[in-house]
């Protein structure tokens, strides 16, 4: 009898210690996130760095690339708001991710790990980690505080020579390109002698609102959100001019929602850029958000930012200026709603809401602005740019072209959704204009490198 009871008593023991050990979720498991090359990318390797963060209690063995593609991590998966805090701390200039339903920046994670992404020789660093798409798939998460930009499904890396893309509608699978962007300092071709109103100019409206991506989930961040890249992914990717709205708190705004910037935040990010790339100009374009009785706050918000970054690096007069006599600098727009007077910084301009295709005159400059932005359809809007385009007033006055479209209510059509129909047909109208001179500073939601590209190859 004691011969029975023994083994029926171990294994007893045994599926009690295994169901034990799988109701606390302490499997080890072999987690695998792959990256895909395109043909343009030599070598690849992506290896870990030496730190990571799991849930406590489950196993957690050291990640392997495995030469061609994928990397392995042996570890658990049960999920944690600390795990997802550890990545986020580490992933301030970068955030993308593979199919999720959370939102977009993750609430918990099973496991994360600090990585060195090597393409083609150059060490990028970064943090990988793993959650779930909240249906039925387990998910990854790419960030970076340093070596790249980009939210929320592509990363530039910091030098602009490549991308990483989050494949659609896969939860663990990304690409790695090339980015061919223009000459980084492209300006530097340009004749001296050019004044900045006939230089074509690619730039962004609400040029600051990648970083709502951290704070704010849909629907609030659709329709809201309309940039992908930080303000110095898109320096390097070409832009040079910045549409910023300033409250009177001295924080970057869309409307109510704040951008998690500051105007001294956004002027010290371009001149770190002006340092490194001194034959260019960024034209900085201030609007106050908020109610008119805040313009002079503002004003003093402006102009103590400017002191405190150094005057010498800006241009301030109220007079358009050759490109030999800004490169280096930051060129101020001063588009608020003012009386105005010879203490107010900049160059002056401003115009009445939704204006389509109009002369605005400023104290020393008249501006052609074309920024219908309500109750238009992509198609109608895409007209209003283009014929803005062709008009021969643009040859004559310093232009914005705004080819922004207002999220509408009830249907929720966001920025990003008119920007992907406009930005396509503004791309094949510029493909096929030979003969066009100048596009003026053609403002932009959610830019491709490929359209940034068509606007600077007008210069040449």
């Amino acid at each position: 009898m004691r011969k029975t009871r023994k083994p029926l008593h171990c294994l007893t023991i045994l599926l009690l210690s295994l169901i034990s050990f799988t109701a606390l979720g302490a499997i080890k498991r072999d987690n695998y996130v792959h990256f895909n090359r395109s043909s343009d990318i030599q070598s690849l390797t992506v290896s870990y760095a030496g730190e990571y963060s799991i849930t406590s209690g489950q196993p957690f063995d050291t990640p392997s690339w495995d030469g061609n593609t994928s990397v392995k991590v042996p570890a658990g998966r049960k999920k944690t708001s600390g795990v997802a805090n550890w990545l986020l701390a580490r992933s301030h200039t970068a955030l993308i991710y593979c199919r999720t339903a959370e939102g977009n920046k993750p609430k918990e994670l099973n496991f994360a790990f600090t990585a060195n992404i090597i393409i083609n020789g150059t060490i990028y660093s970064a943090v990988i980690g793993q959650g779930s798409d909240g249906l039925s798939h387990n998910n990854w998460w790419i960030g970076s505080s340093g070596g790249f930009y980009g939210y929320p499904s592509t990363m530039i890396t910091k030098d602009g020579k490549y991308i990483i893309t989050a494949v659609e509608n896969e939860s663990n699978i990304f690409t790695v390109s090339k980015n061919y962007p223009p000459q980084i300092d492209w300006m530097k071709n340009v004749d001296d002698n050019k004044n900045l109103k006939d230089i074509s100019i690619p730039g962004t409206h609400d040029a600051c609102t990648s970083n709502l991506s951290k704070t704010l989930v849909w629907p609030v961040l659709g329709l809201t959100q309309c940039q992908d890249f930080s303000v110095g992914a898109q320096l390097i990717m070409g832009v040079r001019s910045l549409d910023v709205r300033v409250k009177k708190d001295g924080g970057i705004y869309h409307g109510s929602y704040y951008c998690n910037l500051t105007l001294d935040h956004v002027f010290w990010e371009c001149l770190n850029f002006l340092k490194e790339y001194p034959t260019e100009t960024i034209i900085f374009t201030v609007k106050n958000e908020g109610n008119d009785e805040e313009n002079p706050i503002v004003q003093n918000l402006l102009r103590s930012a400017i002191i405190n970054e150094g005057a010498e690096h800006f241009w301030t007069k109220d007079q358009l200026p050759t490109l030999r006599e800004v490169r280096g600098k930051i060129v101020i727009i001063n588009r608020m709603f003012h009386f105005q007077s010879e203490d107010d910084i900049g160059i002056k301009v401003n115009w009445p809401d939704n204006t389509v295709g109009e002369l605005t005159t400023g104290t020393q400059n008249t501006f052609y602005i074309q920024d219908k932005y309500i109750n238009c359809s992509p198609s109608e809007k895409t007209e209003y740019v283009i014929n803005s385009l062709n008009s021969y007033e643009i040859a004559d006055y310093p232009n914005f072209i705004f080819s922004s479209l207002a999220a509408e209510f009830p249907s929720l059509n966001t920025p990003r959704y008119y920007a992907a129909s406009i930005n396509s047909s503004l791309k094949v109208y510029l493909s096929g204009q030979p003969d066009l001179s100048n596009t003026g500073w053609l403002m932009m939601d959610f830019p491709s490198q490929n359209l940034i590209n068509l606007i600077i190859q007008y210069n040449f």
